[in-house]
């Protein structure tokens, strides 16, 4: 999008330690003069927000929000997500179904919102200890949440039919540990990603997953800071 509109993007990358945010905050700063407009993807750090409402240029954040909404923002419905996921499933039959993840961030605390609400309302009880597992990680990866079913599966503590897994990598962990101890899927489990990766379509089999329009958020990301960009050239 920004470049059929002749926009020149710079790509900067921020620090997920929450220790670094000043570094982030700084290099934002020093750089609002060049900078005519900054998206922000994935930011929900209070600390740079305010830092970045204050900036001069319009802003757009995508795939987060500021709840104070001084910045624009646009995002997945992703407790509609969560929702649908677990719908599935349940709809499928599945009645003992746990949530993979680990809700450090309001996209992920809203998946497992939207997975609670989809099982109280087919009448099945939600409780976190029993419905959750937490690959205590802010990384996602697959190997985090290989290790945390390789750990149920050794316990004993698994006692679910289907997992319902914040993210396709995620998904691609938990499949590789249920692989690894003989168990099938969907034979013996069924299992449902979220954001329609590439990846989803190669593992066997097939993974079932939530897509994610991420062409459409970058383009609406543009063209709500085009928006926002008129509006503020048009203030006299």
């Amino acid at each position: 999008e920004s470049t059929k509109l002749n926009l020149s993007i710079e790509l900067q990358l921020l620090p997920n330690d929450q220790n670094d945010l000043g570094l982030a905050v700084k290099a934002l700063t020093q750089n609002r003069v060049e900078a005519q407009g900054l998206i922000l993807v994935g930011v929900e750090s209070p600390h740079l927000l305010d830092a970045v409402a204050q900036l001069e240029c319009p802003v757009t954040i995508v795939n987060g929000m500021d709840r104070l909404m001084r910045i624009n923002s646009i995002s997945p419905d992703y407790e509609l997500g969560g929702w649908l996921a677990t719908r599935h499933l349940i709809e499928h039959g599945h009645t003992q179904i746990v949530h993979v993840t680990h809700p450090y961030r309001l996209s992920l605390k809203q998946r497992v919102l939207g997975f609670r609400n989809a099982l109280e309302e087919s009448g099945l009880e939600f409780s976190y200890a029993k419905n959750i597992i937490d690959t205590q990680s802010c990384s996602q990866s697959s190997n985090d949440s290989y290790h945390a079913i390789i750990k149920r599966i050794e316990n004993k503590t698994l006692s679910c039919t289907a997992f319902v897994c914040a993210s396709d990598m995620v998904a691609l962990g938990v499949l590789k540990a249920l692989t690894e101890y003989g168990y099938s899927v969907p034979n013996d489990f069924s299992m449902i990603g979220f954001d329609d990766l590439p990846v989803s379509a190669l593992c066997t089999p097939t993974l079932s997953t939530i897509r994610i329009d991420r062409e459409r958020l970058g383009r609406d990301a543009v063209n709500l800071l085009l928006i926002k960009a008129n509006r503020n050239s048009s203030v006299v």
